[in-house]
């Protein structure tokens, strides 16, 4: 029997919140070791169901070169943050997420989509363009508290 939860898409305030925000902040942890690195990105996003991704994907740049990049390249599984800072309580808003990171460059439909994605989110990227990621959302968490204090929406649902 499926999963009558699986196919969802994030909800629309999930979707809103990712498009006004530009910055993540990204977790790996390099295989076999476990050592821990986070890095602050750019990033544009494909929309749920883009290149058969459920809950959409975050695209950004980052040199293969980079102790974050070369940690993902071994353990592709990472977390991140994007997050709303306010001295209001009332208005605070976060975002936590997982999901997988490949290079953008594993196909060439993958490359034309995260690469158009990325630069009509940022044209000055191109003339100096990096590697290109794409992390696929595996799960999310985001609280809003202008949904009342600590309200919390999570995709999939729990």
């Amino acid at each position: 029997m499926a999963d009558p939860l699986q196919n969802q898409l994030p909800d629309p305030r999930i979707l809103r919140f990712i498009g006004r925000h530009r910055v993540m902040t990204l977790a790996a942890s390099a295989a076999g070791t476990g050592e821990l690195w986070c890095c602050n990105l750019f990033y544009a996003f494909l929309a749920p169901g883009t290149m058969g991704y459920e809950g959409g994907a975050f695209v950004f740049t980052s040199p293969a070169a980079t102790r974050h990049a070369a940690m993902f390249s071994g353990n592709p599984s990472v977390a991140g943050s994007v997050v709303l800072e306010s001295k209001a309580v009332g208005r605070l808003q976060g975002l936590q997420l997982q999901g997988v990171v490949r290079r953008a460059d594993a196909s060439p439909e993958l490359l034309a989509a995260a690469k158009g994605a990325y630069l009509k989110r940022f044209p000055f990227a191109a003339v100096m363009l990096s590697d290109l990621w794409v992390l696929e959302a595996t799960r999310f968490k985001y609280t809003d508290n202008t949904l009342g204090f600590g309200t919390k929406l999570h995709w999939p649902a729990q």
